[in-house]
C-alpha cells in the first residue's frame, strides 16, 4: 500500500450498536500499516458511553435528536447546518474516503455532495431496519418522502455495506436496488469465554442489555419473566441500560409485580462479568439489524432467547441452531422458552456450548480486514462508479 488513507467516519451517536461499530473501526490503523489518518464526526455527544471526547468531534451535545421525525422549519435549519458543519471538516481534513453509519448521515453526506459536486467515495453502512425505522418514527407522508429520499441515495453511494446478509437483502427489496449490498459481519468486542458456563439447578438470573426504548420492547420481556417467575420464585430479571423510556419500564415491572425480582443496573461500560454471571440471555426487540449484544452474551458461553425479528437475530442463531428464537411480542412463547432452558441440564448445555463456539464466527479482526479491503479498492475506483 503505497498512497495515504484519509478516512472521515460519520456517525449520529456514539451509544447503542453502532457506537461500538464506531469504536471497533479504530482499530483499523494496525490493519493499514499506519498509512492511515481517520477523523471522526459524531452528531451527538453520547448519553452513558463513556468516551476520550478529545478523539472525536461533535455537533451537539446530549439529548439533541428526538425519538420521532419530524418535518419543521427548524428541523431543515438544524439539518442545513449539518450539512455546513460537516463541510467545515471536509475542507479542513481533505479526505479521500468518507464512511456514513446509519441514514441521517448517509442523507447529510448525500446532500452536501449534490449541492457541492464534491466527488469523495463513500462507503454508506446500514445497521437496522430502515423499512420499520420509517414506519414508526415518521408519519406515513413523511415516511413516503423520506424512503425516495434514501433511494436516491442509497444507489449514489460508492459502495454500499450492510451488516448481514439477510439485512442486506431486505434493503434491496424493499429500496428496489438493482445490486445487493456487500454484507460485511460486526466483529466481536469482548474477549470470549475459554469455556461455557455449564448447568446449575439453582442459579436463574436472566439477563438483558439495551437501550431502554421502544425498539427494545421489554414490555414482552417484563409479561415474560412475570409468567416465568410464577412457577420459578427464585428467578431474577437483570436489566442493563439507559433511555428515554425508562420510567415508563420501570412502572412496568410494578404493574406485572415483579418490581422486587427486576433489578435495573443503568448503563454499564464494560458488562462482560455481568454476562458471564448470569444463566441466560434474552433479546426481546421489535427491529434489528445485526445485534452486537446477542454476539457478545454468546461470546460468555451462555444460551440466549431471542424475539424472530426479520433481520439479525435469526441470522446469529442459525435460525435456531445456536439459541432459542421465539416470535415476536409474545410473552407466553418467550416464557415457554426461558422454562425449556433453564429447566433442563442436557437443553442449557447444548444450547451454551454452541453460542460460544458460533460467536467465534463474528471475528473483529475479518471485520477490520473486510473494512481495509473496501477501503483500498475504494480508492482504485472511479468516484462516479455505483456500488457493488
Amino acid at each position: 500500500m503505497s498512497r495515504l488513507i484519509k478516512l472521515i467516519i460519520f456517525a449520529k451517536t456514539l451509544d447503542g450498536g453502532t457506537g461500538t461499530y464506531v469504536l471497533e473501526l479504530l482499530d483499523l490503523q494496525k490493519e493499514l500499516d499506519g498509512k492511515y489518518k481517520k477523523k471522526i464526526l459524531i452528531l451527538e455527544k453520547p448519553n452513558f458511553r463513556k468516551v476520550d471526547q478529545s478523539k472525536f468531534s461533535f455537533w451537539a451535545n446530549q439529548n439533541y435528536y428526538p425519538e420521532k421525525y419530524k418535518f419543521t422549519p427548524s428541523n431543515l435549519i438544524k439539518f442545513i447546518s449539518e450539512i455546513f458543519w460537516l463541510k467545515r471538516h471536509i475542507d479542513e481534513f481533505k479526505p479521500n474516503i468518507i464512511l456514513t453509519v446509519d441514514s441521517h448521515t448517509l442523507l447529510l453526506t448525500g446532500f452536501l455532495k449534490l449541492i457541492s459536486g464534491n466527488k469523495i467515495p463513500t462507503v454508506s453502512t446500514i445497521h437496522n431496519n430502515l423499512k420499520d425505522v420509517l414506519k414508526i418514527k415518521s408519519t406515513p407522508f413523511l415516511g413516503k418522502i423520506l424512503y425516495y429520499i434514501i433511494r436516491f441515495f442509497l444507489v449514489r453511494s460508492n459502495y454500499l455495506v450492510c451488516v448481514g446478509n439477510d439485512l442486506a437483502e431486505g434493503l434491496k427489496d424493499y429500496f428496489k436496488l438493482d445490486k445487493k449490498p456487500i454484507s460485511i459481519y460486526n466483529g466481536l468486542s469482548i474477549k470470549a469465554a475459554k469455556k461455557y458456563k455449564e448447568y446449575s439447578p439453582t442459579s436463574k438470573i436472566i439477563l438483558s442489555i439495551g437501550r431502554l426504548s421502544e425498539q427494545k420492547d421489554y414490555s414482552t420481556l417484563l409479561k415474560a419473566f412475570s409468567i416465568f417467575q410464577k412457577e420459578v420464585h427464585s428467578a431474577t430479571l437483570l436489566i442493563v441500560g439507559d433511555g428515554p423510556e425508562k420510567a415508563k419500564i420501570k412502572k412496568m415491572a410494578v404493574d406485572c409485580n415483579i418490581s422486587s425480582h427486576v433489578k435495573f443496573l443503568g448503563w454499564v461500560q464494560n458488562p462482560t462479568k455481568i454476562i458471564r454471571d448470569a444463566d441466560l440471555f434474552v433479546l426481546s426487540t421489535k427491529r434489528e439489524g445485526l445485534p452486537y449484544v446477542l454476539v457478545e452474551a454468546m461470546s460468555q458461553g451462555i444460551p440466549t432467547v431471542s424475539s424472530d425479528v426479520k433481520f439479525g437475530p435469526s441470522e446469529i442463531l442459525g435460525n435456531g441452531k445456536y439459541g432459542k428464537l421465539v416470535p415476536p411480542n409474545n410473552p407466553i412463547e418467550m416464557a415457554k422458552a426461558f422454562k425449556e432452558i433453564l429447566g433442563s441440564e442436557r437443553i442449557y448445555n447444548q444450547y451454551a456450548k454452541s453460542a460460544l463456539v458460533r460467536s467465534g464466527y463474528f471475528s473483529k479482526g475479518k471485520m477490520l480486514k473486510n473494512y481495509k479491503d473496501l477501503l483500498l479498492k475504494a480508492l482504485e475506483k472511479s468516484t462516479r462508479k455505483v456500488y457493488e
